[in-house]
């Protein structure tokens, strides 16, 4: 099922037994459903954002500093956007990625 609502209510109606990939918002919602346990995992799909260098104010580098660099409080993104589930990220690779060697 692609789409996030058909599932959860496929998996709460007893329909499926099991989904993947599911949004925060479902994921709240389920764990309060009786009879479904919710788990989680290593953050494995980021949610990241790029800013386009093509377009004022980002095509300086500066401004892309300020905003990408140290412009965002990576903390309350992770408390708020995602109850606290996640760690703040500081870069677009999650912290259980393996790195590529050279």
């Amino acid at each position: 099922m692609k789409d996030p609502l058909t599932a959860s209510a496929s998996l709460r109606s007893g329909e499926v037994d099991f989904i993947v990939r599911v949004p925060i918002q479902q994921a709240l919602l389920l764990e309060k459903s009786q009879g479904i346990t919710v788990i989680t995992g290593p953050e494995m799909a980021p949610t990241v954002a790029f800013l386009n260098m093509r377009v004022k104010p980002f095509d300086d580098v500066r401004a892309r500093r300020a905003v990408g660099g140290y412009g965002l409080d990576r903390a309350e993104i992770a408390k708020v956007a995602f109850h606290g589930r996640t760690k703040p990220l500081v870069s677009v690779l999650p912290p259980v990625c393996p790195t590529l060697l050279t």
